[in-house]
């Protein structure tokens, strides 16, 4: 859904600029529909930008943790084997997963569907606590 979202919201943002633009065109504000323009377009190209950063790096970063601190638990459960062990360990395992020849690409969607859901939770999550702590103060 993510996916989709992202390109639906750089498609309404490029469109309300152009909107925007076409009626201060018709209002004879040639600079300000040009520079709402020059902005919409940087606007949905950060939004682009940042959900391909969140897609293919972020997403196989938290899986890759998530892998690791899986097999590390249940290889020793009380060392806790702290937070960059199971980053390495992860990331190796997700690096020779998505390697393989043909299935590597249905593992690297695979992977990038369950990272870029775990983020969204992740976000949805600490949005929620924060509205829980300014609702307390």
């Amino acid at each position: 859904m993510a996916f989709f979202g992202v390109w639906l919201a750089a498609a309404a943002i490029v469109f309300v600029a152009g909107m925007l633009a076409l009626l201060f065109l018709a209002l004879t504000l040639f600079k300000l529909a040009a520079l709402i323009m020059v902005v919409g377009l940087l606007l949905a190209s950060v939004l682009i930008v940042a959900y391909v950063i969140a897609a293919g790096l972020l997403a196989k970063i938290i899986v890759g943790y998530l892998i690791g601190r899986l097999i590390l638990s249940h290889l020793d459960p009380a060392s806790g084997a702290g937070r960059v062990w199971p980053v390495v360990l992860g990331l190796v395992i997700v690096a020779f997963a998505i390697s393989i020849p043909c299935l590597g690409v249905l593992l690297n969607v695979v992977i990038i569907l369950l990272g870029v859901g775990a983020l969204w939770l992740m976000v949805a999550g600490w949005l929620k606590n924060r509205k829980i702590e300014a609702a307390g103060s």
